[in-house]
């Protein structure tokens, strides 16, 4: 800027003087308001002007006026130069600035597009719809394609942004139509944790209130002059039930094209439906609209179809489809891992089928939190204890439907409470007194067993024995070791704690050393006699469930497996021949029975190991001792041995007992495979080939089972076949003792325990009580 002084200046000349005084007028009016400033309009002025819209004016094109009462008490509005490309976020600065605000504080206010009317004789302007308006949309473009509806107004306001979403968060629709009032309550809901039933769509939807979403939907076409105004209440639409960014998507997407892309956008990729989650592919699905004849034949009804990219995952219903499908209002359409879409078609129907209506309400109660659980306790006076024990222990029928772990839950919480309330030393008394009763119950039940078996030990009646016959008896067994297995595991982790408790408290009462030695001892002693009632327990149901098999796994070296085979064998798979029946029904009888009482899953896996080393065992000697008489040691014969063994595995690997068989039946698998080798390939393999191939068989067993197959074949000596010198001796050593599987027993470090103290277990009984 230059100085001079006054005398050096010249008068403006006439030209600029005019100039000058017509700024000065278009700034003192744009300082009026907006009453004032109608009054005094001529009335040719106001005809030119759009009475819907207040923040522009035909005559002062490129000024937006931002009206900021909720801002600033007592201004009208402020005015602010935009053009078609200004952005929300851009004015939102400026008129911040206009109002005397700090720009930095952008993010504490929102430009918000106001409709409205002016009611009363004074014209007071009345708010009826509100839309927050987002950074990077365009008012003035906004003006140009969404119009209010006649007798309406629109303007642009500024408002603090914590004062609109409270008011957005009281807001209540009454109306309750159309695909926003829906989609508001049922997003508003979710937040809450809660699902409120979908209801019926008014024929008349409101349209002074928009969504986001509405206005985002597409681009508007100008077409002779007249806005093309896309709704929501005639064409089919996907609503977002579940998202993946709240930034990028939206809440209602059209399909109002004959054809929609959905997919990731990146720079190859534009789809039309555009999602941002990782496992979304570029080209995710497409959705069509397709013309299909009706059964007039004069009309064609149109339908959408969704068809899925390979590799895409696309589910509708909740079943994953692998091409086109036709859609149907109400479909639940699943996208990937994040996306859950409903599917409306405003133009069939409005309610909701009650297939959908169901499934919503089982996403609401999966997604509920469980509801806290109660700690259970079992209070009682001293006197009743031999009472409430012996109540326990004949309160549950192990053949009924009651929970098969209540006794060892409740005699736990009896320990718990004489540990935690009674007096120093009735704890081991009380854990006497308890594991004394269940040992004397298992007692009790297994000589009951043993006289009832004892009827069956010539041979027809054994012949007769089946595991049908044995069940029944066989259920207490199982059910007390299970309790026991329990309460052991029980008193394993809790008597340590309970017994430094006491320790600590006859360190302050004073020393008594022989009450705190007869408690450990105590303790000791119940865990001694619980361990001895399960290795009992066990090793009777092992004896038992063997014995059934004794009988029934001999008939399996004769057995045909493929007899069923080429009888409508492509209608249904053929029925097990009798003798695998009969042993696959014992094994599956057995497993049954260990899952019903809830017996520990290493306990059924220890269980299973044995029967399968009595399996395998007693077939492979009945193998190398009768194999001859019966005609095994030959090509055809092995080849069913083979195939028998084969179903029993399949068996076993249905259950989830498959690497378990598999070790266990190593032995009689190897002897099968040998037998089942062609001849050709046999006779060229040397005695070092075969003893690599067939590990699992010692030299005595290879060279028995190989002398056996040369005598039945007719085949004379195979000079290959002769064992090396290293084998020499180990195999024609005939006496060495059978294979023996100890009996090992692990309780330490197992997963297992009941729930006392409300902490969620593998096991619960409490909530069966």
């Amino acid at each position: 800027m230059f100085y001079r002084s006054t005398s050096a200046m010249a008068p403006p000349s006439k030209n600029r003087f005019k100039r000058q005084s017509r700024i000065f007028s278009q700034v003192l009016y744009q300082t009026l308001s907006y009453k004032d400033r109608s009054s005094g309009h001529s009335l040719s002025e106001a005809n030119k002007e759009d009475p819907s819209e207040l923040s522009t004016q035909v005559s002062a094109p490129g000024v937006l006026k931002i009206f900021g009462c909720h801002i600033c008490v007592g201004t009208h509005y402020k005015s602010v130069l935009a053009t078609a490309t200004s952005s929300a976020q851009e004015l939102l600065k400026e008129a911040l600035e206009r109002y005397g605000l700090n720009r930095v504080d952008v993010g504490h206010y929102v430009l918000c597009d106001v409709v409205g009317t002016f009611a009363g004789s004074e014209k007071q302007w009345k708010m009826e719809g509100l839309r927050i308006l987002r950074d990077h949309e365009k008012p003035l473009l906004i003006q140009d394609l969404w119009k209010p509806r006649e007798g309406f107004s629109r303007r642009f306001e500024l408002r603090k942004r914590s004062e609109v979403e409270e008011m957005t968060a009281e807001d209540r629709d009454t109306i309750t139509a159309g695909i926003n009032a829906q989609a508001r309550k049922l997003q508003r809901n979710r937040t809450k944790g809660t699902m409120t039933p979908l209801m019926a769509c008014h024929t008349s939807p409101p349209s002074l209130r928009r969504t986001v979403s509405e206005t985002s939907l597409s681009q508007a076409e100008p077409n002779g002059g007249n806005t093309l105004r896309l709704s929501l209440y005639q064409s089919p639409h996907l609503l977002l039930l579940q998202g993946y960014s709240q930034q990028h998507d939206r809440l209602v997407y059209l399909l109002n094209r004959e054809q929609h892309t959905v997919g990731q956008r990146t720079q190859a990729s534009k789809p039309s439906i555009s999602l941002s989650a990782p496992d979304i592919l570029p080209l995710h699905c497409s959705i069509r609209r397709v013309k299909l004849p009706t059964r007039s034949h004069h009309r064609s009804e149109e339908k959408l179809f969704i068809e899925p990219i390979p590799g895409a995952s696309v589910s509708v219903n909740f079943s994953e489809v692998g091409k086109a499908v036709v859609l149907r209002h109400g479909d639940l359409i699943s996208l990937g891992l994040s996306y859950l879409f409903l599917y409306k078609d405003p133009l069939k129907t409005q309610l909701l089928p009650t297939q959908t209506l169901v499934k919503l309400k089982a996403m609401r109660r999966a997604s509920e939190p469980e509801p806290p659980r109660r700690k259970l306790q079992l209070e009682f006076d001293k006197a009743n204890e031999d009472v409430l024990l012996r109540r326990i222990m004949t309160l549950i029928e192990p053949t009924g439907d009651d929970h098969k772990l209540a006794p060892a839950f409740l005699l736990c919480l009896c320990i718990q409470h004489s540990a935690t309330h009674f007096r120093l030393g009735d704890f081991g008394k009380l854990l006497l007194k308890a594991t004394k009763m269940v040992q004397k119950s298992v007692w009790e039940k297994t000589n009951e067993l043993a006289e009832k078996q004892s009827l069956h030990q010539d041979p027809v009646s054994l012949s007769r024995f089946t595991i049908s016959d044995l069940l029944p008896d066989l259920q207490h067994i199982v059910f007390w070791m299970s309790n026991s297995i329990e309460i052991l595991y029980f008193i394993q982790q809790k008597s340590p704690v309970y017994i430094q408790n006491m320790e600590e408290e006859l360190d302050i009462k004073g020393s008594k050393e022989s009450l705190f030695s007869l408690t450990i001892t105590a303790s000791e002693e119940a865990m001694t006699v619980l361990e001895e009632v399960v290795m009992y327990t066990f090793q009777q149901c092992v004896y038992y469930i063997s014995k059934s098999l004794y009988v029934a796994l001999p008939p399996l070296l004769e057995c045909n497996p493929f007899q069923g085979e080429g009888r409508d064998g492509w209608l249904s798979p053929p029925p097990l021949p009798e003798e695998i029946h009969k042993v696959v029904l014992i094994y599956q009888a057995a497993l049954d029975l260990l899952h019903q009482y809830d017996v520990h899953p290493e306990v059924t896996s220890q269980m299973f190991a044995y029967l399968f080393f009595f399996s395998n065992t007693l077939l492979f000697n009945q193998l190398m001792e009768k194999g001859s008489s019966l005609g095994c040691f030959h090509w055809s014969k092995g080849v069913r041995i083979r195939a028998t063994l084969r179903v029993l595995l399949e068996w076993a690997q249905s259950v989830g007992l498959g690497p378990l068989a598999d070790q266990f039946f190593c032995k009689l698998s190897s002897m099968a495979s040998l037998l089942a080798m062609p001849n050709s390939q046999l006779l060229q393999m040397t005695w070092p080939v075969l003893r690599s191939e067939f590990p699992a068989l010692n030299p005595a067993q290879l060279n028995h089972i190989l002398t056996q197959y040369q005598t039945s074949s007719a085949m004379g000596c195979v000079p290959a076949w002769q064992p090396s010198n290293n084998d020499a001796l180990a195999a024609v050593r005939t006496g060495e003792a059978p294979d023996v599987m100890q009996l090992t027993w692990k309780t330490s470090g197992w997963n297992k325990g009941l729930d006392l103290g409300g902490q969620r277990g593998s096991t619960q009984p409490g909530r069966c009580l």
